[in-house]
């Protein structure tokens, strides 16, 4: 994610400087290259884990279908 952030002004507190930096986030500006790659990164989890879950399926409810993809590989 892409963030604009600016550095606030240094802030006195008892009239001396105070040497700590503040940092505000002023805005988040989104780029479409951003969004596509964060969309992207999500399907293929979700992919992953789907792929996942359907093999556990296959070996847990047919089995015979399971070994015989298994001995095709």
């Amino acid at each position: 994610m892409d963030r604009v952030c600016t550095l606030g002004p240094a802030i006195s507190t008892a009239g001396g400087l105070d040497t700590t930096v503040r940092r505000d986030v002023v805005g988040v500006e989104f780029t479409a290259d951003g969004l596509v790659s964060r969309a992207a990164r999500e399907v293929s989890l979700r992919a992953d884990q789907l792929i996942h879950d359907m093999e556990r399926s296959l070996q847990r409810g047919v089995p015979q279908v399971w070994e015989a993809l298994t001995s095709l590989a």
